[in-house]
Parts: C-alpha cells; sequence; structure tokens
C-alpha cells in the first residue's frame, strides 16, 4: 500500500512499508510480552485448528509493552 508519494500512508506513524507486508501466522494470540521481533503496523494472524481464525495490529511498544489492537 503506497501513496502517490510512493510512501506508506502511515509512515508518520512508524509504519515501515515491507514488500510483502509485516504478516505473520501463529498458532496463539499476541501477548504484551509479544513486542521484541515486530515493528509498529506488524499484523498477527491467529489460526489455529479448531478454526479460529482472529487479527491484530501492532500498535504501540512502551516500555517493555506490546499493545496489540483486535481487528474485525
Amino acid at each position: 500500500m503506497a501513496d502517490i508519494n510512493g510512501r506508506h500512508p502511515l509512515a508518520y506513524l512508524g509504519v515501515n512499508a515491507e514488500n510483502p507486508g509485516n504478516i505473520y501466522t501463529f498458532d496463539s494470540q499476541p501477548t504484551t510480552s509479544d513486542y521484541k521481533l515486530f515493528r509498529i503496523g506488524a499484523v498477527w494472524i491467529y489460526d489455529d485448528e479448531a478454526g479460529t481464525t482472529e487479527v491484530y495490529m501492532l500498535t504501540k511498544k512502551q516500555a517493555g509493552v506490546a499493545t496489540w489492537l483486535q481487528l474485525g
């Protein structure tokens, strides 16, 4: 996703455009401790064998605590 100038539209929030995007799939939900390997704007897809699918986005990393916003 890029705007007319070739920059990610959320660049002002520290979101870095990646190709492909920073989307990860796990069989667990994110916790407040899951921040070290992820950048702001990372998408975490929780997909388990029972068919549960949830999508989260990392919105803040502050003082060693991650804030994941559940989407949808």
